[in-house]
């Protein structure tokens, strides 16, 4: 479960990142029978009720580090051979709001910018920005 604060960044969306010492639970969500992944720290945050989940795995936020996932949108695909996709670590990811799992968008942020550039999923004078002038999304 990645958390955004700016969800028109998502069809930019090459990486998520997490923090590598926190604690990260997966869940069953018994109503929609789906796994989730978050920070344990923040399911009080997202579930109200105890009894909604169960906690399936619990791992630190290293274990996640170098995995895999698949992003919402298409674009960027060929971006994938380079790191893309991927969970990365960051100590700007926090534990008081959001999921523990944050969606990064180098040409949008300066946190995700340097992650991405530290982690060479982007070249400093190459983070994707598919917005023109009048902010439009571009082809």
């Amino acid at each position: 479960m990645a958390w955004t604060t700016t969800p028109w960044t998502l069809p930019s969306n090459l990486a998520l990142v997490v923090n590598k010492d926190f604690d990260y639970v997966k869940v069953l969500d018994k109503k929609t029978k789906h796994h989730y992944i978050l920070a344990e720290s923040r399911l009080g945050g997202l579930y109200k009720d105890k009894e909604a989940y169960t906690i399936v795995e619990k791992f630190k936020g290293s274990e996640l580090v170098g995995q895999e996932y698949e992003p919402l949108f298409p674009y960027f695909q060929e971006r994938r051979s380079k790191g893309c996709f991927k969970i990365l670590a960051g100590d700007f990811v926090t534990a008081d709001t959001g999921t523990g799992i944050v969606h990064c968008a180098p040409g949008f942020g300066e946190d995700d910018y340097k992650v991405s550039v530290q982690n060479h999923i982007i070249e400093p004078d190459d983070p994707p920005v598919p917005i023109d002038e009048n902010g439009f999304f571009t082809s």
